[in-house]
């Protein structure tokens, strides 16, 4: 089956205009899943989830806020996908899915990664220990605060110790970073720039497609850009220019 998976911080969905801004993007987008940090809510109800999503044809996942800090959202459609269980960390949200008309069990986890540094440690522990639950085909994605190399971010280019275990990480995991065709940075503000989020992969589900591409969406709003991990199984792979009306962008 052809995937399209979205992964975007919105830097907040508490303001009930910014939801139905996200679902004309998502109806746009037509996304199997999107992962989204930075909701800035806590105890979404079905009716909130159902107004991004914007059709019957969901289901979702979600960790809380800390306040204004923080928050995971994902949904999918259960036409097209299944969860088999699911686990909520202190950074993150994992789903073991399958698609419905295929037998391929395989794991999705988002992160949204800590700004403090003394937090860091209890993040990679987080990961390691949700490899350790479950060896699936793994695909980990999300807005990590981290940048791997020091050619990822602007101003300073030393490598800081928590850049070295990040690196760490998708070595000991084995897991693929794949190129981001479209920008050379995920975060910007003013001159500032990062390249703060991505899609990791297991070897095991590259395997299972014959194309995957990770590339960039338009940004209307946001200081994040999103991007999408896409699957392909037939001619004219290549990615699809994509528009967003401009009462959006405005916002």
């Amino acid at each position: 089956m052809n995937t399209k998976i979205i992964s975007w911080n919105v830097n907040g969905l508490a303001d009930s205009n910014k939801r139905d801004d996200l679902r004309v993007l998502i109806r746009l987008w037509k996304p199997l899943i999107i992962c989204i940090q930075e909701t800035h809510m806590a105890g979404l109800q079905r009716h909130q989830v159902k107004q991004i999503w914007g059709a019957k044809n969901f289901d979702w996942v979600a960790l809380d806020s800390l306040g204004q800090s923080g928050g995971i959202l994902m949904i999918w459609n259960n036409n097209k996908v299944v969860m088999i269980e699911s686990l909520l960390g202190a950074f993150s949200i994992s789903i073991r899915c399958k698609y419905i008309n295929d037998d391929f069990v395989w794991l999705l986890t988002s992160v949204y990664g800590p700004v403090l540094n003394f937090e860091k440690d209890q993040f990679w522990e987080e990961l390691g220990d949700i490899r350790y639950l479950w060896n699936d085909p793994w695909v980990l994605s999300g807005d990590f605060n981290i940048t791997r190399f020091a050619s990822e971010r602007s101003g300073t280019q030393s490598i800081a110790s928590f850049m070295r275990k990040f690196s760490n990480l998708v070595h000991d995991h084995q897991l693929l970073d794949l190129p981001l065709v479209g920008s050379h940075f995920t975060w910007s503000i003013n001159s500032s720039w990062s390249k703060l989020d991505r899609f990791l992969i297991s070897s095991e589900w590259e395997d299972h497609f014959l194309r995957i591409e990770q590339s960039t969406l338009p940004k209307p709003f946001s200081d994040h850009i999103p991007i999408v991990l896409s699957t392909e199984e037939e001619e004219g792979w290549g990615p699809t220019p994509c528009r967003f009306e401009n009462n959006v962008a405005s916002r």
